[in-house]
């Protein structure tokens, strides 16, 4: 019994589509890990390990959240000799476990089994994102941390419950903690949490998301407050004050300033450098000088770490405290609105890691009209969809208030990256919905053609669509057509082509292959024909023609209504091919695709459009039934150009060459290799012996 379950349960698991990803991810990381980039640090990772001397006895430093240093220091107490071993492989764990949130929230929200996987594995296995898990930083904790409040939300949304509730309120705490750009995520969740309450009239879980959306501001507050009582400073980090100095440097915001032994300071110490400017003025340089002496040597081989490091007092009078209130005066001026907003419009000719800015805001532009759309469509907000958009918004919102256009801004930009895979994978959900939908609504018209040799007859639209499909789509599909005709066709032939149409094909087959020779038949008289040509009812091919070697069908079956009938009528005494050119599909898509292809192609010209596709399977039966034997097969044939081809090419076309084997000679000139001389002397005598031309059962090598 115990085997039995065992055996069920790996039975199981080999079929999770999560086992899978885990596995390649796994596989791929590894394979990076090859080409490891080091460790990663500057003088913030400096800045960090001095947090992290004293964070266990109490003590918190002013410029640094702690859960990052609290993780370097028992890092550094695990490992004494390689310090930052663990943390560094801690980093590897929390990325990896981060791809089973990542993997089960885009399955909540993005319908396509096979886009769910990719994304996860592209989420796994993004290069910059696995550089950071070597790096002395808090962005692997802090994304790792993005994607799991993503999947707690979606989570809550899915079922709600007060612990669900409860556990993401706290865990925006935790996010904070590790870095405090997440703060905007307090004013993105209670956005959120007033609409869901709004939109859903849920009673039932008001008081606890209140509560504890409450309790976790509190805590914000009470770390503020013992930032205050310990370091003489009442927020979350000095980081923004620093952040602001600079971007008031850039913006030259601080020249209205009425303090003009400030500006000059300012003026004198620039050509150093921003960050020599900020930390000279702000009087930091014991801190620094302390920093630096209790970093370990053998990592501190940065430039930067060295250019911090030498920067010497200042002894103007000037501090981080008293330069606080020229900062906030400088901010409010009209200078500093102009460069802030030139940060927004600059943002757009951005390149960082793959994309430009401009790209993030059409994703952004498009993400909020699909939003906006199916909220009218449903009446329902889709609200996973909808966080992963405002806090895609919120960093973004944040790095245009704070951040630095300088050789930062790819690591500041990074946490950005899982949102916008996510909307990328919903924004092709919804195309390709969309394109389902025109193409459904397309196919339920009743679509009428006329006549093209009755020109006051035609439709404008037919004789639009006409002169593109001849000019981009025909001349190129009967070129490839005839080639895979003249190569495949054997021996020399005379071929009758049912169903023509204007015969263009055929007569560049002659003119490929000078032993293959035409006649045509259609129920349709073209204008022109450039075969020798013959009307007929449809059904009764013409006795003249029993003598043919072969008979062609090029897109012609699938406007019949019995295709095994129109096959079975062609299969004359004397053929012993059977060349044919159609479709096969797969799915109701596919099928709604190939009706659009027939309706651009053929109405125009007024052809009867019967849209009987069918699938590989019937293909195959009605062969094996019908006794034909493929000796040349292509199911992706190259008929439209590149970018088309990806569209209306893809499977949905084969050419095939069939032996007929109800006729003996064929089936034995075929397999004369495999025969012995006598054997087929006498199967050749027996087929001559026979008036219908049709072999005994069990006598050809290639009867079923």
């Amino acid at each position: 019994m115990r085997i039995k379950t065992l055996t069920y349960k790996t039975k199981t698991l080999l079929k999770n589509d999560l086992f899978w990803v885990l596995i390649i991810s796994f596989t791929i990381r590894n394979l990076y890990h090859l080409v490891n980039p080091g460790m990663p640090q500057n003088a913030d990772s400096v800045t960090y390990h001095y947090a992290a001397q004293n964070i266990f006895k109490g003590a918190i430093d002013a410029s640094r959240t702690p859960i990052y240093p609290m993780l370097m220091r028992m890092s550094e107490l695990i490992t004494p000799a390689h310090p930052f071993k663990f943390l560094v492989a801690f980093q590897h764990l929390v990325s990896f476990l981060s791809i089973i949130p990542f993997y089960l929230f885009v399955k909540r929200v993005v319908k396509s089994r096979a886009i769910v996987n990719v994304l996860t594995v592209l989420y796994a296995c993004f290069p910059p994102l696995l550089f950071y898990n070597y790096a002395l930083f808090p962005e692997a904790i802090f994304i790792a941390s993005l994607v799991f409040n993503l999947y707690l939300f979606s989570g809550f949304v899915q079922t709600p419950t007060a612990g669900k509730a409860i556990a993401l309120n706290m865990f925006l705490f935790f996010m904070v903690m590790v870095k405090p750009v997440s703060l905007v995520f307090y004013g993105v969740v209670a956005f959120v949490w007033v609409l869901w309450f709004w939109t859903s009239r849920d009673a039932k879980h008001l008081k606890p998301v209140a509560i504890s959306f409450l309790a976790s501001v509190l805590l914000l507050a009470g770390y503020s407050g013992l930032n205050n009582i310990q370091n003489g400073y009442a927020g979350l980090t000095t980081i923004s004050h620093d952040n602001t100095f600079i971007n008031v440097i850039y913006s030259r915001a601080y020249r209205e300033l009425p303090d003009k032994d400030f500006i000059t300071a300012i003026d004198t110490t620039n050509h150093k450098g921003k960050y020599y400017t900020v930390f000279y003025l702000n009087n930091d340089h014991e801190k620094y000088q302390n920093s630096f002496a209790s970093y370990p040597l053998e990592y501190m081989h940065q430039n930067d770490m060295r250019g911090v490091s030498t920067i010497p007092p200042n002894e103007l009078g000037y501090t981080a405290e008293n330069i606080r209130p020229y900062l906030r005066t400088a901010a409010r001026t009209t200078t500093y609105a102009r460069y802030i907003l030139k940060k927004v419009f600059d943002f757009a000719s951005f390149s960082f890691l793959f994309i430009t800015g401009l790209t993030v805001y059409i994703l952004i532009l498009l993400d909020m009209v699909f939003i906006l759309r199916n909220t009218i469509k449903l009446k329902a907000i889709d609200y996973p969809r909808a966080l992963n958009l405002l806090m895609l918004l919120g960093l973004i919102l944040a790095f245009f208030m704070g951040g630095v256009n300088d050789g930062t801004r790819n690591r500041v930009l990074l946490p950005i990256i899982p949102f916008l895979m996510v909307q990328v994978a919903l924004l092709a959900t919804d195309v390709k919905d969309i394109f389902k939908t025109v193409i459904t609504s397309f196919s339920r018209l009743k679509l009428y053609s006329l006549p093209s040799n009755d020109p006051k007859n035609d439709k404008m639209i037919h004789k639009l669509i006409k002169k593109i499909h001849s000019k981009y789509i025909f001349i190129r599909r009967v070129q490839v057509i005839a080639r895979e005709i003249a190569a495949s066709v054997p021996g020399k032939c005379r071929i009758l082509d049912i169903g023509c149409g204007d015969g263009r094909i055929s007569s560049e087959v002659t003119l490929l292959r000078t032993d293959i020779t035409y006649a045509s038949i259609d129920i349709l008289e073209r204008p022109e024909c450039f075969i020798p040509f013959e009307k007929y009812d449809g059904c009764n091919i013409p006795e003249s023609y029993n003598s043919y070697d072969a008979v062609q069908f090029i897109d012609v079956l699938h406007h019949v209504d019995n295709i095994e009938e129109m096959l079975y009528n062609s299969l004359m005494p004397g053929i012993k091919y059977v060349i044919i050119k159609d479709h096969e599909y797969e799915t109701h898509f596919d099928f709604i695709l190939l009706k659009l292809m027939d309706w651009v192609g053929n109405a125009p010209h007024g052809v009867r459009l019967n849209y009987n596709y069918k699938t590989k399977k019937y293909w195959q039966g009605l062969f094996q039934k019908l006794n034909l034997k493929a000796v040349y097969y292509n199911n992706s044939p190259k008929l439209y150009p590149a970018p088309l081809q990806w569209i209306f090419g893809r499977r949905l076309h084969f050419m095939v060459v069939l032996i007929n084997c109800n006729n003996i000679i064929a089936s034995v000139e075929h397999n004369c290799k495999a025969f012995p001389q006598d054997k087929k002397e006498k199967v050749t005598q027996r087929c001559n012996e026979n008036s219908l031309g049709k072999p005994e059962p069990g006598n050809t090598p290639c009867f079923p």
